[in-house]
């Protein structure tokens, strides 16, 4: 056992441990109500959280694949998605949905038109990332 064992010792139990005899008093915990800070229309102050960086993915689609199938997969493999190449493609902000867009080509690179926004899962959108490309969009 190391010193830093969570382990109780005769050093480190509390007095105010129950004996085993003795009732445990058992009741329900009681909040306070929680009221709603914002009134309806308004809205909450974002600008501190700004800056802060979140993880973006694209998917074009999925598929079930047994284990057997995945062992199989090998170079040169194809997987056929779940999705026609005219759907729109999920695009997911910290694993939520938050919206879909078509792929397009922005000089070498691939990118994603956002067509549709998921105003349920984000609210309201206030700001857009500096580094997000906006050219040709339209809202």
């Amino acid at each position: 056992m190391t010193e830093s064992s969570p382990v109780d010792t005769p050093d480190t139990t509390p007095d105010t441990a129950a004996s085993a005899d003795a009732p445990v008093g058992v009741h329900p915990a009681e909040f306070p109500e929680m009221t709603n800070p914002t009134r309806h229309g308004t809205e909450l102050p974002l600008d501190r959280f700004l800056d802060v960086s979140l993880q973006a993915s694209v998917e074009l689609g999925q598929v079930e694949m047994s284990i057997g199938e995945v062992l199989k997969l090998g170079e040169g493999a194809v997987v056929q998605l779940n999705r026609e190449v005219t759907d729109p493609v999920d695009i997911f902000v910290q694993g939520i949905r938050l919206a879909q867009g078509e792929v397009v080509i922005v000089e070498d690179s691939y990118a994603v038109r956002i067509t549709q926004v998921e105003r349920g899962q984000l609210g309201q959108m206030h700001a857009q990332p500096s580094n997000v490309n906006t050219e040709g969009a339209t809202s």
